[in-house]
């Protein structure tokens, strides 16, 4: 006869919190380093109640079965749970195959986080995977497809190896310790992980003519260091750029652009900076967003379309869940919502968006257009303006857009050219806001089409200078000439 939940009220309250906490620990470890303070809370509470359980039994196991977990006689059934850790945990142990999870008096600490960490790796679900639990001794996963048996002949291989085993983790305590110390010693910029990565994306910029670009990499480099204080911030953007490198450098892009289009408005300096960080932090729901639909060569399915277009949903709960500013929630819930109140999520007719949210919109569109993806060419940068025009006061808030146009100029930097010689150049600055002023190129092919070594920058400005008769005959919106434009702007 089942056990009712009236007879054993406790177990079962043990049971649920248990399990609850060891999803919500699987889930941090899955979004955020373990080094990140929400693993660390999250490892405390689930290794306290899976503790205290095991302190009136030999082991605990609970089984999945049919979208519920199993423990003794008690039923957790994930449709009466509005909780997406447990509904990620049992879909990653679905996908591996494993059937019960069982917990051994002795478990430690350690080997929990272990545990945790490997289930929210990419390995999770593989084969070849279940070696890296061999060392778990007192967590045992039984499944399908001859995963018990694996795991089985992994912990006899760490039984057979203890000693050896034990002087390798010495030996990496060791060398873990040297770089807390390496670590603690950089506490400059360039000795921040963080910071280096973004100053290499900084290194290549190729979207902004050089005297904004440049004002705007340092005002970035100076934010990122009195942002170190804010480990929320630093540890979001390293757990972006470890998920997706491609997001992580276009967040740095757009930052950088929205950044100069907030000055170019005359924005308070403080707002500015303000910006940049919304910039950097406005995909961070893509944490959420599988890898396959993030990194599909070809048109999302409805399904996958939906789950995409939740991340700016799931942007706002990471940073409101992490206590950060209500600006920035805000820009990551608002920046695929448009000027007319169209777009994602839907806005009620009495709902208006930040003015910060208009200016990362505009940028966060540019860079994506004019960035090669897997799924499309990307426009030139000449032709992105002239496409994003349509959508003016549609999309884009028309006077910030006629400043983003007039900051960018008639001809943007990146846009590649034909001269009057037969010469081609790429544009890599502008001279002023003025519809009517000429561009600074570089020639990066003689009239020949031989590729130039030789830097050679021409000011098709100044009628005084030697370079008086050149002049651009034509824009080249072929996206796929041979030319990496980030060699030839910084």
């Amino acid at each position: 006869m089942a056990l009712s939940l009236e007879a054993l009220p406790l177990q079962y309250r043990r049971f649920s919190e248990a399990l609850i906490s060891l999803a919500d620990l699987v889930f941090q470890e899955r979004l955020f380093p373990s080094s990140h303070p929400s693993c660390a809370r999250a490892l405390s509470k689930a290794f306290l109640y899976i503790d205290t359980m095991l302190e009136e039994r030999e082991s605990v196991a609970i089984k999945l079965i049919h979208g519920s977990f199993y423990h003794l006689n008690f039923e957790l059934k994930l449709d009466e749970y509005n909780n997406k850790g447990l509904v990620f945990l049992y879909n990653i142990l679905s996908a591996a195959s494993i059937e019960e999870l069982q917990f051994d008096k002795g478990l430690t600490k350690d080997e929990l986080e272990s545990f945790a960490v490997f289930m929210a790796s990419p390995v999770a679900g593989s084969k070849d995977g279940y070696g890296s639990l061999q060392q778990i001794r007192h967590i045992r996963i039984r499944g399908g497809k001859g995963k018990d048996k694996e795991m089985d002949r992994a912990r006899k291989r760490s039984q057979d190896t203890d000693d050896e085993n034990r002087f390798a983790r010495e030996e990496r305590v060791g060398k873990i310790e040297d770089d807390d110390k390496q670590v603690t010693r950089g506490k400059t910029v360039g000795g921040d992980p963080i910071g280096c990565e973004i100053s290499n994306v900084l290194q290549n910029l190729d979207k902004l003519k050089k005297s904004k670009g440049k004002i705007n990499a340092r005002r970035i480099m100076r934010v990122i260091d009195r942002e170190r204080q804010n480990t929320s911030v630093i540890l979001l953007l390293n757990s972006l750029r470890n998920y997706d490198e491609y997001t992580f450098i276009h967040s740095v892009n757009v930052a950088v652009i929205s950044a100069s289009l907030a000055r170019a408005l005359d924005f308070d300096p403080e707002d500015v900076d303000k910006i940049l960080i919304a910039g950097l932090l406005h995909d961070i729901g893509k944490l959420y967003v599988p890898k396959t639909i993030l990194h599909k060569n070809g048109k999302l399915n409805p399904m996958e379309w939906y789950k995409m277009r939740k991340h700016p949903v799931y942007g706002a709960n990471i940073l409101r869940d992490e206590g950060l500013e209500k600006l920035l929630v805000r820009v990551a819930f608002e920046h695929h919502m448009k000027f007319d109140k169209s777009g994602y999520p839907s806005a009620r007719e009495d709902y208006t968006a930040t003015k910060e949210s208009d200016v990362v919109r505009i940028a966060d569109t540019y860079d994506a257009i004019t960035t090669k993806r897997p799924y499309r060419k990307q426009l030139s940068p000449y032709a992105a303006i002239r496409f994003m025009m349509n959508f003016s006061g549609t999309e884009f808030n028309p006077e910030y857009f006629d400043t983003f146009v007039r900051m960018m100029g008639n001809i943007p930097p990146g846009t590649i050219v034909k001269l009057n010689t037969g010469e081609t150049a790429v544009v890599v600055d502008i001279n002023s806001s003025d519809e009517s002023s000429l561009p600074k190129v570089r020639l990066i092919r003689d009239r020949f089409g031989e590729t130039m070594n030789d830097e050679v920058v021409i000011n098709l400005n100044d009628e005084s200078s030697n370079h008086a008769s050149r002049r651009i005959v034509s824009v080249i919106d072929d996206t796929t000439i041979d030319i990496e434009i980030g060699m030839y702007v910084d």
